[in-house]
């Protein structure tokens, strides 16, 4: 029984990490005649957050940087015996896996080189057909009801259908079938597969959602269980900036043209039907400062909606 609960223990968080929304930079690093070399220290940095995540190379040149969340990142590399690489201009997104190889140049590691060449968006780690839709352009759009899931019908090869009788989405990718996607949202599941279809559960306001990404075919196995396309949500974090914003979506019949078929009145000006729609609120994040016992600095943050 041991055994049994021990292996459980290990293939849970596998599982679990498969889907993250997170992203992931791998490559290689060599010198300048192609060389591979080992033992170079690599460390991502968050611009946001300041957090940092450090590897190094294995003995064939290789490294790996797993789970970082989404945005800006600086790429420091340094190896005794060569100049260090400072790379910037690289920005993750969700689920993202970024092929990053890196060239050191022989030198004094005092000295350095700066790159600030954005790295190629081309993905050629995974072969699925996807659509990253940023926090931008999910806050720009009147979106209906401002419910993130009606961005769904932003993207090729969806169709999104209605909101059913109760408050689910119900839309279509890649002409799968309707409420048959997969939905993880910050690397867990949105969904209720207990009885029936898989239903979207969890349809947060698009004031709280950093990007959505849709993957719509050619997708790996990690994404099994999904009969028409794979929906994955990266909610907004704090950072060591205090933001916030205030937002009311306001509409009225007042603002809008009569429709073509609406009725006349006896004076000859359509009648426009009765509109009073209001949805306001607000957000703020930022970091939470405890004591340097609690080496809390670049650790803690809060998002609130």
């Amino acid at each position: 029984m041991l055994p049994r609960l021990l292996l459980l223990l290990l293939v849970i968080p596998s599982l679990l990490s498969a889907q993250s929304s997170q992203a992931n930079i791998s490559g290689l690093v060599t010198d300048s005649q192609g060389a591979t070399i080992a033992g170079a220290t690599i460390a991502a940095r968050s611009l946001a957050t300041s957090s940092t995540t450090t590897v190094t190379t294995n003995d064939s040149g290789l490294y790996a940087l797993r789970a970082l969340p989404i945005g800006a990142y600086l790429l420091t590399v340094e190896k005794p015996g060569f100049k260090k690489l400072v790379r910037s201009g690289i920005t993750l997104t969700t689920s993202q896996s970024l092929e990053l190889n890196l060239t050191l140049e022989v030198g004094a590691v005092t000295e350095s080189i700066q790159v600030s060449a954005a790295a190629t968006s081309i993905e050629t780690r995974s072969s699925d057909v996807s659509q990253l839709v940023e926090a931008k352009t999910i806050e720009d759009m009147p979106i209906g009801d401002r419910r993130s899931m009606n961005i769904i019908g932003l993207t090729g090869a969806a169709v999104f259908v209605n909101y059913d009788a109760g408050g689910k989405p119900n839309f279509s990718l890649a002409g799968g079938r309707t409420q048959s996607q997969n939905f993880f949202i910050d690397g867990g599941t949105a969904q209720n597969m207990r009885l029936g279809i898989g239903q979207v559960d969890l349809d947060p306001p698009v004031e709280t959602v950093a990007e959505v990404k849709i993957l719509a075919n050619s997708y790996s196995a990690e994404y099994g269980g999904s009969a028409g396309g794979v929906v994955i949500a990266t909610t907004k974090s704090g950072t060591n900036s205090l933001q916030g914003t205030l937002f009311e979506y306001f509409r009225n019949e007042k603002l809008d043209a009569a429709n073509f078929f609406a009725p006349v009145t006896a004076s000859g000006e359509k009648i426009r039907a009765p509109l009073r729609y209001n949805v306001f609120g607000g957000t703020v994040g930022g970091p939470i400062r405890l004591p340097k016992r609690y080496n809390g600095k670049d650790r803690s943050f809060f998002f609130c909606a």
